[in-house]
């Protein structure tokens, strides 16, 4: 089997199977690579694949720091180290003084970026839409844990000012921070923090100071290990080549 990554060239797939409370899964490696949308139009053709979002993120970093395969040794090398990961989620980081102050997450997972069409407040047009509703119907929204709030059909995250920090981060602050637990869950962040931990990463996220934005900035989620810190966040416009992003079986089964 094989794959053409973002740049166009044929690799041979392997996957990296995983057991995760009773269920199985497998990564395809090697990733694609490239701009943030390049990848993730690249995978949208792939019929094996599904992106790697949510607690399978946490999943991926717990492998690369904890088993000592090939594989998974030159993923924490090339992804982490020299590189960056990306999440298929942009943000929209919105003014202090707005009514919905704080961050939206949008789960991306056709790659759009920062190239949607834009719209009036110069965000993209879905998000721009869903703001204004979200104005009306909050009621309508589960909120979950750390404070975050999700939309009906679980696209769309709000996480308020005041439910996130930035900065370096004790493992109980971690857990319990709106920001990680949209992109990794709530599960995802406490696997973080034993990875961590075990690996002895200190834990810092990143982002826009919502009081000081005079109008909203969307972005793109990424995350690295730069020496002794991983990295989360959320204020990469996605311009840039050399990311990386990881699919899944979109079975569940690795394929021979």
């Amino acid at each position: 089997m094989a794959n053409k990554n973002a740049s166009g060239e044929i690799n041979p797939r392997e996957w990296l199977v995983y057991h995760h409370n009773g269920k199985d899964g497998a990564f395809a490696f090697p990733p694609t690579r490239g701009h943030y949308r390049d990848c993730y139009q690249t995978m949208k053709l792939d019929r094996e694949l599904v992106p790697a979002e949510g607690l399978n993120l946490a999943l991926l970093v717990q492998g690369a720091y904890t088993k000592e395969t090939p594989r998974w040794q030159k993923i924490k090398i090339d992804c982490f180290v020299k590189g960056y990961l990306i999440a298929p989620m942009r943000t929209l980081w919105i003014p202090h003084d707005d009514d919905l102050a704080g961050i939206i997450l949008e789960r991306d997972l056709e790659g759009e970026g920062m190239l949607t069409s834009l719209e009036g407040e110069g965000i993209p047009t879905s998000m721009r839409s869903q703001k204004n509703r979200l104005k009306e119907n909050i009621s309508s929204w589960t909120k979950g844990e750390n404070g975050i709030y999700e939309s009906p059909d679980k696209n769309l995250i709000l996480v308020p000012e005041g439910s996130y920090n930035f900065g370096v981060h004790s493992a109980s602050s971690f857990v319990k921070d709106g920001f990680v637990t949209a992109v990794f869950t709530a599960e995802g962040a406490e696997m973080l923090v034993k990875t961590a931990v075990d690996a002895k990463l200190k834990l810092l996220t990143w982002g826009y100071e919502v009081m000081s934005l005079t109008e909203p900035k969307w972005c793109i989620v990424d995350f690295n290990v730069d020496k002794d810190r991983f990295n989360l966040a959320g204020y990469n416009e996605g311009v840039s080549g050399g990311f990386s992003a990881f699919g899944v079986s979109r079975t569940g089964k690795a394929r021979l």
